[in-house]
């Protein structure tokens, strides 16, 4: 049990230490005010997925509401929860313009 406990800790540490390694930002068309959370979740979570070097699904992320103001600052509470253990990590999206464009920072800890 202490193996598959330590191979699960492992697995979290590669994975977050690729993405923050890597950095993450993206885009969203905007035409209105507001961009929908379902597209930013779907953008970053690729973002974040290619970032780490892992295969599609090796990850989710799970933001609250259905969507956000498009404008610099605007910030979005994310949790990012890896497949092969389950770990959740929280996971922030800042909008970097008034257009659209978003980064996306994981934190390097676990959320419970």
């Amino acid at each position: 049990m202490g193996d598959m406990k330590r191979t699960a800790t492992i697995i979290v540490f590669v994975w977050l230490g690729s993405v923050i390694a890597a950095g993450c930002s993206a885009s969203v068309s905007a035409g209105k005010k507001t961009a929908s959370v379902s597209e930013i979740e779907k953008k970053a979570e690729a973002k974040l997925i290619t970032a780490a070097g892992q295969q599609p699904g090796s990850a989710s992320l799970d933001c609250p509401g259905k969507s956000v103001e498009v404008k610099k600052g605007t910030k979005l509470n994310c949790t990012l929860t890896v497949a092969a253990d389950g770990a959740k990590l929280a996971t922030t999206i800042t909008m970097t313009d008034n257009k659209g464009n978003f980064d996306a920072k994981v934190a390097s800890t676990t959320t419970k």
